[in-house]
């Protein structure tokens, strides 16, 4: 069955996901891809990060022989984006940090996500689609433990990333540091 899409921008972002929750029994994914507006003089997204994951994440979930609902939410344009009180930013159900962030929506909740850094990693897109919650912290997450050496995690963040993959075959773009202090390169405000 082919992949079902709805598009939401932040004033229309309740409407559409209260229909996209509605219809998410119907099917073996519910996603939910947060990401750059096109800017209107070049029609491009000011976001190169969101272009690079979005070919690969349509490509990923067009293959697919199970029903995927995909529900596209753009985050607005750049300033709107770096605005720390951000909508999403600050909705406790999602606590962006950064776009693209492809998140399993499941049991009314988050259950996975990719962020920025990890959105167009094929294996990754292929475990999230699965079920299997892709290890990643957001903010709700973090440590204020100042005992982080290196890639070394913190108890509380082991605790918080229960099924979580940690595997050769799924690389990070950031360390675990980074994860923590939130720091990203990418399109993340």
């Amino acid at each position: 069955m082919p992949m079902k899409v709805l598009d939401a921008t932040v004033s229309t972002f309740d409407t559409v996901f209260q229909k996209f929750i509605s219809e998410a029994s119907k099917n073996k994914a519910n996603l939910i891809l947060f990401l750059a507006d096109n800017d209107p003089s070049t029609s491009l997204s000011w976001c190169p990060d969101c272009v690079r994951a979005e070919a690969v994440i349509y490509k990923k979930l067009e293959t697919s022989s199970d029903d995927i609902a995909l529900l596209r939410a753009f985050v607005g344009d750049r300033p709107t984006w770096r605005n720390p009180q951000h909508p999403w930013r600050v909705d406790s159900r999602f606590e962006l940090t950064g776009v693209p962030t492809l998140v399993l929506w499941q049991n009314d909740a988050v259950q996975g996500r990719l962020e920025d850094h990890e959105a167009h990693i094929e294996k990754k897109i292929d475990a999230l689609v699965s079920g299997i919650e892709v290890f990643t912290i957001n903010n709700s997450q973090q440590s204020t433990s100042q005992s982080t050496q290196s890639n070394e995690l913190p108890s509380e963040a082991h605790a918080t990333a229960s099924k979580s993959i940690q595997s050769e075959d799924l690389p990070f773009h950031a360390t675990a540091s980074q994860l923590l202090e939130g720091k990203s390169t990418t399109c993340n405000g």
